[in-house]
């Protein structure tokens, strides 16, 4: 098993990603891992990217396809999760986004799967934001760290930038 989750290659994951945005069927494609029965179609672009012994790149590579939208200054999971759920406590839908995003923390710690079928959702409703990229990178080494049992860190940083957010500027930590 890869266990690389260095930055270099991380960049070069996502730098391929982009460039496979520009083909309309393997988009398609890697959209049908989301389907068990039809996962066997996003194999052969898994492959390409090197990442078929990777589950934490392939379903990064999957929500990619649910929403092609990336920037290294893009949106962290909690900062998506928080933009869907109208941007503040008290917004139209801000119940409802916070009870996904809480069931996406509820995830167990080690289980992609679970992880996954959250993200997908997650991505589905961003889709539907104009302007929304995610920080793919930051998505990736969130989910290598997931698999290597160090999921409540990256629980507690997506609760951070979901219900601490906008950071304060005023120094002040708890």
């Amino acid at each position: 098993m890869s266990t690389d989750t260095s930055p270099t290659h991380t960049q070069t994951f996502v730098n391929r990603l982009e460039e496979l945005k520009r083909d309309r069927g393997a988009i398609a494609e890697l959209r049908r891992y989301w389907s068990p029965t039809l996962r066997h179609y996003a194999y052969p672009h898994f492959g390409r990217l090197g990442i078929l012994n990777r589950q934490s790149d392939m379903i990064v590579a999957a929500v990619f396809a649910q929403h092609p939208e990336h920037s290294a200054k893009g949106l962290s999971i909690g900062q998506a999760a928080l933009k869907i759920a109208g941007g503040r406590a008290g917004a139209a839908g801000y119940e409802a986004g916070e009870r996904h995003f809480q069931r996406l923390l509820a995830c167990s710690d080690g289980d992609l799967e679970d992880v996954a079928h959250q993200l997908h959702r997650l991505a589905t409703r961003l889709s539907r934001v104009e302007g929304s990229p995610l920080n793919y990178e930051k998505l990736a080494r969130d989910l290598a760290n997931w698999r290597f049992q160090r999921a409540e860190q990256v629980k507690l940083s997506w609760a951070r930038d979901f219900w601490q957010a906008p950071k304060e500027e005023d120094g002040n930590q708890s």
